[in-house]
């Protein structure tokens, strides 16, 4: 099994690795050019976003096809997602991410065009389209429609089920002590309740939730920012040039450069959105609207509203918040006398250790507590004699210190030494000190943001899974797909299995490719469409 994951990452690695990155920007940049920067209609498409009246053929309104697109890409990678980003590549990686947001807006609205124009009314009625019947109608390759949509049926299993609903299982156990199966059967019996009335339900149950957990997610992050209002030129003035220069090292922070603020702030923030993708245009097919290109419109709204207002503002907060330049010291595990004197320190900020203000002896008797297991030794400045001793005590592989397997004598030499580092912060420890500024209510309203936004990605992502089940084998998979989908965020609540896991994120990452095919061989379709309703002043015919 651990082959079979290290098999699995290495191909989750390439698959979501530069070739991949380079083609959706660029389908981004040029989708841009080609459409006359498409953005610049961001206000109308807002408007139209808001109207709820039925406006045409379809199973939804325009609002609820956007809300369900919504629900499915506001998630974890919205709040842990980004704090990874910046503790990976930086603070230059916020507006590398951002860049994603405002040039993606062109594919969503391309790909949400197409699906419009090239949807099917099915024999009961309902509405069907997104890239697998654009593949098929618009290209005439069924093989590439069928390819798509069999791994997309994959990917919901995995991106939009069971990782989302273990994320929250192991969230309330954490906050709450809350048992994994409680959580899990809950989770699965109010997916039964909305998952079961077909996208009518799906739909009804993202307009209640998405607007609301938006609203009030993006209300703590602007208390946050008030908070701290002095701090932020400087730290939009650190996500510009890092950005451009890299990010040196600071505090408990390891540094990045500019590859790395760009690899991962592009990364994170075609994840989060997903546009190029293919998933949204699934259920933008389901609208009620005159033409194509009113519901192409408001589709493109909701990258917007993911990476251009949610990821960014979650990016801000954090690096205005400080707290990704601390340390990943596990303050909860540590004996009470050790915590004591660690928050009785001057080097004790924002709930955690500025390791660069850390005096030698409370580093030595962090390292003697069993603080950091693991440390970073950085070749060029670490003293040498320590060093060989290390590796002659098998304590250091790969610029890595087990600090357990270190000789007891040895732990105080370290403790005076520079040129080590703890490891850097994970994302979700950035996010919650970040929310921990805000009294009592922090971790409570951090908590309800991540259960409403995982929850609604259940559900966005279940009508995606179906919609493509039912492309491959006819409506006859539908009831079927629905009672397994329950029966996978129980399962997936109590359960880690990894390589199903990765297995669907390259699922995800390989349902881009034929998707944008059909933008590149069809942008004269696309470009058609625009000049026809758009650029001649037809947008409310039909």
């Amino acid at each position: 099994m651990a082959d079979l994951e290290r098999i699995l990452d290495l191909i989750s690695g390439y698959v979501w690795g530069a070739p991949l990155l380079i083609l959706l920007f660029g389908t981004h940049l040029f989708l841009t050019v080609r459409l006359r920067f498409i953005q610049r209609y961001l206000g109308q498409a807002i408007r139209l976003s808001l109207q709820r009246s039925k406006e045409g053929e379809g199973d939804i309104s325009q609002f609820g096809a956007l809300t369900t697109a919504l629900a499915a890409t506001i998630g974890t990678g919205n709040i842990v997602g980004v704090a990874t980003a910046v503790a990976a590549g930086g603070p230059g990686a916020i507006l590398w991410m951002w860049l994603t947001g405002v040039f993606g807006i062109s594919t969503k609205y391309a790909e949400a065009l197409l699906a419009v124009k090239y949807r099917v009314t099915t024999p009961d009625g309902q509405m069907a389209g997104g890239p697998m019947y654009v593949l098929e109608r618009g290209l005439h390759q069924r093989w590439l429609g069928w390819l798509f949509a069999l791994l997309t049926a994959v990917a919901a299993f995995g991106i939009g089920n069971m990782v989302q609903a273990n994320s929250i299982a192991a969230m309330l156990h954490e906050t709450f002590g809350l048992a994994h199966w409680v959580s899990g059967l809950v989770m699965a019996l109010l997916t039964a309740v909305v998952v079961l009335g077909g996208i009518k339900w799906i739909s009804r149950a993202c307009e209640a939730l998405v607007p609301f957990m938006a609203c009030a997610y993006v209300a703590g992050c602007l208390y946050l920012l008030l908070m701290h209002l002095d701090r932020i030129p400087a730290s939009l003035a650190l996500i510009v040039t890092g950005a451009f220069s890299g990010t040196a090292m600071t505090g408990g922070f390891l540094g990045a450069g500019v590859a790395q603020a760009i690899r991962f702030g592009i990364a994170r923030g075609l994840f989060s959105n997903e546009s190029g993708l293919g998933s949204a245009p699934i259920v933008a097919a389901a609208a009620q609207t005159r033409n194509p290109v009113r519901q192409a419109l408001v589709s493109s709204t909701g990258t917007f509203w993911d990476t251009v207002v949610v990821c960014a503002m979650t990016g801000l907060v954090i690096v205005n918040s400080q707290s990704w330049t601390l340390s990943s010291l596990p303050m909860k595990g540590l004996a009470p006398e050790l915590r004591a004197t660690v928050e009785a320190s001057p080097a004790f900020q924002h709930g955690g250790l500025d390791f660069d203000k850390a005096p030698p002896d409370l580093r030595t008797a962090l390292l003697a507590g069993g603080a950091w297991p693991t440390v970073t030794v950085l070749p060029a400045s670490f003293p040498p004699a320590l060093r060989e001793a290390a590796i002659a005590a098998g304590a250091l592989r790969d610029d890595t210190l087990t600090v357990a397997s270190l000789p007891v004598e040895l732990v105080a030499d370290l403790g005076q030494a520079e040129g080590w580092r703890p490891p850097p912060q994970e994302g979700s420890v950035l996010t919650r000190t970040a929310f921990a500024d805000i009294p009592v209510v922090g971790p409570l309203v951090l908590s309800l943001g991540l259960l409403t936004f995982v929850f609604s990605t259940i559900l966005g992502w279940e009508y995606y899974g179906e919609k493509a089940a039912e492309y491959l084998l006819g409506s006859r998979v539908i009831l079927p797909y629905r009672l397994l989908w329950v029966v996978s965020v129980l399962i997936g609540s109590m359960v880690t299995l990894k390589a199903v896991w990765t297995f669907a994120d390259i699922a995800n990452g390989l349902m881009a490719v034929p998707n944008l095919i059909t933008l590149l061989a069809l942008n004269h379709v696309i470009l058609a469409e625009t000049r026809t309703y758009l650029w001649e002043g037809r947008l409310d015919e039909a």
